[in-house]
């Protein structure tokens, strides 16, 4: 059974990397660098928006989830995400309102613009449905359930671009591929409420909650207000400040790049993490008793996977660029240094979780910070001169000092465990 559940994983993650080449493909493929340019800046705007709109609640939830101090407040877990996707789509709608009277505003006052405002139109409306679709993802990837997230962020909306842009006209593609954007976010979140009702309504039953208890949730999101912040600087400050300073070319390159890299997280083995794959992890780590063996293992599972798929797709950029037409064929140092930041958040996966499960707020908090902050004052000061290339080293930058602080912090904490209680042995938090 084991070997089935990899090979479907294994299937439905190449399809899904698959399609998000395609998709990269014929978009670049229809429009001009510049002019695919426009519509990056349109997408990094909703996933900018929607990684602050979601972030308190996205990690409140992933706490309530995975570690083994969140309190047991009673309340379902669908109860619970369904009342945070209220709020998160709620925060989404004002966004995308105060955008639409901005724009109105704009359009009156600068006619010119009116092309511009018309193309972004359709990501602005997108900005409530991408940040629904992103949090019962990112709820997915707190439950272990990869697939299924991955099954959110990359199926829909890169199924939909492929039609798009394989079957509409020349005239007004531009606009025909945002409004597909719209449509394709909006499909996201309704296949994300789906795969995450199954998901969470059956892992335990529905309990009575306390008086206090919504009180507690509600309280609990907002002092996570500043690290959810942190995190979407961290994730997204870089390229958001390419957006802004950079030439869409720089954008559309970086974009280019940036997806294809993204096959390597799309398609990295989770064996540690993926439930009914026990059988595939190294065997000693089944029996040995000690925290500190069990993350030094799964630490040496995610450097091989990682360095696997990223040497994997060093080795094929030389073929697979020139795919992308030739404004994007030479960007092989570029692909190299997102290739390493995928490289870096590969290995530190196992250590980042073993955090989340001891769960120190301050000390994530702190690493997030110091990491998004470096991560956007490289992009800040080198942006203007070195464009896409600025944006990859400042992502490359953050990536391994968040990774490297949660490696270094999990390996102190592991110690300090070892002559303690194993994590095998606590009593197991249900779901």
């Amino acid at each position: 059974m084991s070997v089935w559940i990899l090979g479907r994983e294994f299937a439905l993650r190449f399809t899904g990397a698959a399609l998000q080449v395609g998709a990269t493909w014929a978009v670049v493929d229809r429009l001009e660098p510049t002019i695919a340019g426009i519509y990056f800046e349109g997408f990094v705007l909703v996933y900018g928006i929607s990684a602050l709109l979601r972030g308190k609640y996205e990690i409140y939830f992933a706490h309530y989830l995975i570690s083994e101090s969140a309190p047991d407040l009673g309340i379902a877990e669908w109860t619970l995400l369904c009342a945070l996707a209220r709020r998160t789509l709620i925060r989404g709608a004002m966004a995308c309102a105060a955008l639409l009277v901005l724009t109105t505003d704009l359009d009156i006052q600068e006619p010119q613009l009116r092309p511009y405002l018309e193309t972004f139109l359709p990501f602005m409306l997108a900005i409530p449905f991408s940040t629904l679709a992103m949090l019962f993802a990112g709820a997915l990837r707190a439950a272990n359930r990869t697939l299924g997230s991955i099954l959110i962020s990359t199926y829909a909306l890169n199924l939909t671009l492929i039609a798009a842009a394989l079957f509409a006209t020349e005239e007004h593609l531009l606009l025909v591929l945002s409004w597909t954007f719209c449509s394709g976010t909006l499909l996201a979140a309704g296949i994300g409420a789906l795969i995450a009702r199954r998901v969470f309504n059956g892992r335990n039953a529905p309990l009575t909650p306390r008086v206090s208890a919504w009180r507690d949730v509600y309280t609990g999101v907002a002092s996570h207000g500043v690290t959810g912040w942190a995190l979407a600087a961290l994730q997204w400050g870089p390229l958001s400040v390419l957006a802004v300073m950079g030439p869409a070319l720089q954008i559309a390159e970086y974009a280019v790049v940036a997806r294809t890299a993204q096959v390597v997280e799309i398609m990295l083995p989770v064996m540690l993490f993926a439930p009914g794959c026990h059988a595939l992890q190294p065997s000693f780590t089944q029996y040995v008793r000690s925290e500190r063996m069990r993350l030094l293992a799964n630490l040496g599972v995610a450097l091989a996977a990682a360095s696997t798929w990223v040497a994997l797709l060093l080795i094929a950029a030389p073929w697979l660029l020139p795919l992308f037409g030739p404004p994007y064929a030479v960007l092989g140092t570029l692909l190299t240094v997102l290739l390493c930041m995928q490289w870096i958040t590969g290995i530190g996966r196992p250590a980042i979780r073993f955090l989340s499960a001891s769960w120190h707020p301050k000390r994530i908090r702190n690493a997030l910070c110091i990491s998004g902050g470096v991560a956007i004052a490289i992009s800040l000061v080198s942006t203007r001169q070195h464009g896409a290339y600025a944006a990859a080293v400042a992502t490359f930058a953050g990536a391994l000092l968040i990774n490297g602080q949660a490696i270094f912090a999990a390996l102190r904490i592991s110690e300090r465990l070892r002559t303690g209680v194993s994590v095998s042995q606590a009593p197991a938090r249900p779901g």
